[in-house]
């Protein structure tokens, strides 16, 4: 299977910065689907909803593919749990909207099947429309997936050959900060 091939577009350099711009008031106002964030959704909910989209990607891996927040490298950190951070990206308030950012490394992958595990995945963004989007730079590889709900999905394949799978909600007020569902440390395909 192929990475999936993206058109690349110039846009004059003022048009390109307010493109962005209303991206960025528009990510934290509402969601994809036009949802406001004054009617949200909540940590759980997000936690769950990423959960999904990770089980979904790990079916289009081998059956062996697990996703597990300990590195596959012994002795190097584990990702971190699930955390929320502002959708304002200043970190300079508590009480504006957050948004849930969950990683797991893929297990069970064999040595120089790295490139074929990242492409793997590549073509479950792309079958699931999740608009992928492809960055190599060098023996690095970054895929950037955005499913209809709003959810981000990124691959990312290391210079050291570690491939990882993080996923960041829509934004949801800071009230709605708490879960009482545990983040699973693994998660095991389901073929199993």
């Amino acid at each position: 299977m192929s990475t999936p091939k993206l058109a690349i577009t110039c846009l004059p350099w003022y048009l390109a910065v307010f493109s962005i711009l209303i991206a960025l008031l528009a990510a934290c106002s509402t969601t994809n689907t036009g949802e406001s964030v004054e009617n949200p959704i909540n940590k759980e909910i997000a936690q769950a909803r990423t959960l999904e989209y990770f089980t979904v990607t790990l079916a289009g891996l081998p059956a062996h593919a697990t996703l597990s927040l300990e590195s596959p490298t012994p002795g190097s950190d584990p990702l971190y749990p699930g955390i929320t951070v502002p959708c304002d990206d200043n970190y300079q308030t508590d009480t504006g909207p957050v948004n849930l950012q969950v990683g797991y490394w893929v297990h069970g992958i064999a040595k120089g099947q790295e490139v074929s595990y990242f492409d793997m995945i590549a073509h479950v963004f792309d079958a699931n429309g999740w608009s992928p989007q492809l960055d190599v730079r060098g023996t690095q590889r970054n895929l950037r997936g955005y499913t209809r709900d709003g959810y981000a999905l990124i691959a990312q394949l290391n210079i050291v050959g570690e491939l990882s799978l993080t996923g960041s909600s829509p934004c949801f007020p800071k009230a709605n900060d708490q879960t009482s569902t545990p983040q699973p440390s693994t998660i095991p395909h389901p073929a199993h």
